[in-house]
């Protein structure tokens, strides 16, 4: 048996190391291995003969980086699911098994093409890199986290050009850039690989080069607000007591008084607005309810301080008869502005059993939320600004971001609940693709979080002070926009790395076919 295990781990080694490589590449890591760690599996890849070693191949680097990147799913199953911590851990393994498919997807596409077409060495290396970064970019998954955010977590100019390709591009820069570094390995002995190397490296140079001319010429903000973000730091089991109807509910509301009121007291001049996190008021807050006894107070206070403010909460949809996640903003007379936005990208097992409406029985074996989806991103008005609401999870998916930039948001405000999933990983690899949005659509983004990060970015990628990890928090920010933004190349166009990768995949295929008729 360890003989047998010794042989398969021999064999597959070169995916083990790209999978360790990317794994330690991503946030909360530093990018040190992103422009080389496909390159141990592609050479493996190179030498298979039959697809079966490609599959296992795939499965591994897929597998181990997951397990690295993402293990704060165990704690997650722990936390949320209530699970053991033995049952968590199993979970994790096969969340790891299937978490990350689009590198076999990628890899399988190559080797049918690269064997039915007979690809000459050259051409099926290139094929194999822009399948990668297409199916990354495509494959679904459930935590949309891709390569580019790095460069935003360590602060390199680079990440500033996610005003023109979005960081999904630079992610599909990352991966088709590890060509240089596989023609790099091969020709290492030669000068060749040393002309090859320092080309990458003046390359480099000169794309954070661009980005920070892009930084520099972002245009100057014409207006200025000032905003209160609020962060409790609620625990988990608070939470769930205050939903379920416990004693907890005036705790925490009041928890949400106190920090905001202190904040305010300390301010010097109007403040535009405050923002407490998701779900912050832990009762339905809706036209029916809206005179419930625990609202009393937030609305006196709201009144008092003549400050509005935007929380999250729970609320109702008729024709869905169902919950909602919700964005509610009181006005500064303390009354309620409607409609309400409610979230429409549900998390799938936290806010939704895939099917269930369809076969009922599910909601019995998963005992997740049932939440009603929202009609997708809509805009909020409040005093003449501009605002375009994000809940949580739906920070991760640009097109929704998109959507909000189209429709003429000046900020965009994203209130967020992260306790769920420990301190070490997922609050920074959430708040840095959150933030991220900022860049792709120069706006400025205000985001309120339960336990932390809670933060601003400018719209030119400047992040402000950000809040303490599992600490009470509360911070004034002045935060300055555009009146009228107009859309980034990206936003305009978020085609277009993929025009570009399939464009190039084809001439390269085309010269190829060509090639042999001659």
């Amino acid at each position: 048996m360890v003989k047998k295990l010794y042989g398969f781990l021999k064999f597959y080694h070169l995916p083990i190391v790209s999978g360790f490589f990317i794994g330690t590449s991503y946030i909360p890591f530093p990018p040190w291995a992103s422009f080389f760690a496909f390159v141990p599996l592609w050479l493996f890849f190179r030498d298979q003969k039959t697809i079966r070693p490609v599959i296992i191949g795939s499965l591994i680097t897929g597998f181990l980086l997951t397990l690295i990147g993402f293990n704060w799913v165990a704690h997650t199953l722990k936390e949320f699911g209530n699970m053991p911590w033995a049952a968590a851990m199993a979970a994790l393994m096969g969340f790891c098994a299937i978490a990350n498919l689009d590198i076999l997807v990628g890899a399988t596409t190559w080797f049918l093409l690269k064997t039915r077409l007979n690809l000459k060495p050259s051409t099926s290396l290139v094929i194999l890199a822009i399948s990668t970064a297409f199916f990354e970019h495509h494959f679904p998954t459930i935590f949309a986290w891709n390569y580019g955010f790095t460069f935003l977590w360590v602060g390199l100019p680079i990440s500033q050009l996610a005003e023109l390709i979005g960081f999904q591009g630079l992610s599909s820069l990352v991966i088709v850039s590890n060509l240089a570094f596989f023609y790099f390995w091969q020709n290492r002995k030669n000068k060749k690989g040393q002309i090859i190397l320092g080309s990458f490296v003046v390359g480099f140079f000169i794309l954070n080069l661009l980005g920070y001319g892009l930084y520099k010429t972002v245009p100057k903000p014409d207006s200025e607000i000032q905003t209160l973000i609020t962060q409790a730091n609620i625990g988990n089991q608070e939470k769930q007591y205050a939903e379920q109807g416990h004693a907890f509910r005036d705790h925490i509301i009041s928890r949400y008084l106190t920090l905001s009121q202190l904040a305010l007291q300390k301010a010097t001049g109007p403040i535009d607005f405050m923002v407490w996190p998701e779900t912050a008021l832990p009762v339905e807050i809706q036209s029916a309810n809206y005179f419930h006894t625990i609202l009393e107070p937030v609305r006196q206070f709201v009144r008092q301080s003549k400050t509005p403010l935007i929380t999250g909460g729970y609320g109702a949809e008729d024709k869905q008869n169902k919950t909602t996640n919700s964005f509610f903003i009181f006005n500064s007379d303390g009354s309620l502005q409607w409609p309400f936005y409610f979230k429409s990208i549900l998390l799938v097992f936290g806010e939704y059993i895939p099917f269930s409406d369809t076969f009922p029985i599910m909601k019995k074996w998963f005992p997740a939320g049932d939440f009603a989806r929202g009609p997708g991103p809509q805009i909020q008005t409040l005093n003449g600004l501009i605002l375009g609401p994000q809940i949580c999870y739906e920070s991760l998916f640009s097109e929704f971001t998109r959507g909000l930039a189209k429709q003429g948001a000046q900020i965009i405000v994203n209130i967020t609940n992260d306790s769920w999933y420990g301190e070490w990983q997922e609050p920074y690899q959430h708040g840095y693709m959150t933030l991220g949005r900022a860049i792709e659509y120069r706006l400025p983004l205000v985001r309120s979080t339960n336990t932390g990060i809670s933060t601003v970015i400018l719209a030119n990628g400047d992040i402000l002070e950000k809040s303490p990890m599992g600490q009470e928090w509360a911070q004034i920010y002045k935060v300055p926009y555009i009146k009228n933004p107009k859309l980034t190349v990206y936003a305009q166009f978020p085609w277009l790395i993929d025009a570009i990768l399939i464009i190039v995949g084809l001439i390269v295929l085309g010269r190829q076919i060509l090639a042999r008729k001659k």
